[in-house]
C-alpha cells in the first residue's frame, strides 16, 4: 500500500502545483508585483506547508531528530536536487534583487540556525527566529510596495480575483495533502529497511516535503516563470528556518543531536555555493546544476554510510 499511495500522491501533487503556479502568476499580475516577490511569499508559503505540518506534529511528539532533520534535509534537497535538476533541464535566470538580498539572507539565516541549534533550539531561540522572519517579511512588503506601479500589466483586466483565490487554495490544499501522504508512505517504506529517525528525517521525509518545491520549480520554468522558481526555492528555505522552526521550537524546545552538525554545515556551504553560482553569471547554468546534483549525491552517500 505505501508504494501505491506514493504513486497516487505524486499525481495529485503535480496537478496541484500546476494549478498553484498559474494562480500565483495571475496574482502577481493582479497585484502588480514581480514574479520574484510572488515566489518568495505566496508560492514559498504554499510549498512549505508540508514541512510546517510535519514539524508541528514532530514537536508535539518530542521527535527532535525529525524536526531538525526535516528542515536541514529539505533545505539541502531544495538546493542540491530542486535547483540542481531544474537548472539541468532549463537553466535558471536569477534576478539581481534575489542575488543581492534574498540568497544572502538565506545564507545568513542558515548561519544563525547553526549557532542556535548547536545547544538545542529553546523557546527563546524560536522567538529570535520569528523576529528575523518578520523583519524579512517587512522587507518583502516594502519591496512589493515600491514595485507596484513598475509591474502593471494589461493582463490584469482579464483576471478574476475570486478564481485566483480559489485555485490558490485548491493548489495549497492539494500540495499539503499529497505532501502529507508522501511523508507517511516514505516513512513506512524507510522503516521497512530499518533506518534511524535522523536518517528518515534527512532523506525520506525531507524529500517528501521538498517534492512540492521540485514540481513547482519545474512547472514554473516550463511556463517561462523562472523568477517564481528561484523565488520559491529561496523563500522556502528561509520560511523553513525562520517560520517553521520558530513555531516548532516555541511549541516545544528541540534537543540537538550532535550527529547532525555536519549536515548543518553542509546546508550552509551549499547555500553559499548557490550564491556564488547565481552571482557569477546571473543564472544557474546546466553545469552548475549538475555540480549541485553531484554534491547532493556525495552528501547522500555520506549519510547513508553514517546511518
Amino acid at each position: 500500500m505505501p508504494f501505491i499511495i506514493l504513486i497516487l500522491s505524486f499525481i495529485i501533487i503535480i496537478k496541484s502545483a500546476d494549478l498553484f503556479i498559474d494562480a500565483a502568476s495571475d496574482l502577481g499580475y493582479y497585484l502588480g508585483i514581480s514574479p520574484l516577490i510572488v515566489g518568495l511569499t505566496v508560492v514559498a508559503f504554499g510549498t512549505s506547508a508540508p514541512e510546517a505540518s510535519v514539524n508541528i506534529i514532530a514537536s508535539l511528539q518530542n521527535k527532535g531528530d525529525i524536526s531538525i532533520g526535516n528542515i536541514v534535509g529539505s533545505n539541502i534537497i531544495n538546493i542540491g536536487i530542486v535547483i540542481g535538476i531544474t537548472a539541468l533541464i532549463f537553466t535558471i535566470k536569477a534576478e539581481w534583487s534575489a542575488i543581492r538580498i534574498d540568497i544572502p539572507f538565506a545564507f545568513l539565516s542558515s548561519i544563525i540556525f547553526v549557532f542556535l541549534a548547536l545547544d538545542g533550539l529553546s523557546n527563546k531561540d524560536g522567538f529570535i527566529l520569528a523576529i528575523l522572519f518578520f523583519i524579512y517579511l517587512n522587507y518583502l512588503w516594502l519591496t512589493s510596495k515600491s514595485s507596484y506601479k513598475k509591474n502593471v500589466d494589461t493582463k490584469k483586466q482579464d483576471i478574476n480575483l475570486r478564481n485566483i483565490i480559489f485555485y490558490l487554495l485548491v493548489g495549497i490544499v492539494g500540495i499539503a495533502f499529497a505532501g502529507h501522504l508522501i511523508v507517511e508512505a516514505s516513512v513506512k517504506i524507510a522503516i521497512l529497511f530499518g533506518f534511524s529517525e535522523a536518517f528518515i528525517g534527512l532523506t525520506a521525509i525531507s524529500f517528501g516535503t521538498s517534492l512540492p518545491e521540485l514540481v513547482t520549480c519545474l512547472m514554473a520554468c516550463y511556463k517561462k516563470n523562472a523568477s517564481i522558481a528561484i523565488g520559491n526555492m529561496i523563500g522556502s528555505n528561509i520560511f523553513n528556518i525562520l517560520l517553521v522552526l520558530s513555531i516548532s521550537s516555541i511549541i516545544s524546545p528541540i534537543p540537538f543531536n550532535p550527529q547532525l552538525t555536519i549536515d548543518l554545515v553542509f546546508m550552509t556551504i551549499l547555500t553559499l555555493f548557490l550564491f556564488i553560482f547565481a552571482y557569477t553569471n546571473k543564472k544557474i547554468s546546466r553545469i552548475e546544476g549538475f555540480l549541485l546534483v553531484i554534491s547532493y549525491f556525495i552528501y547522500f552517500s555520506f549519510i547513508y554510510i553514517r546511518r
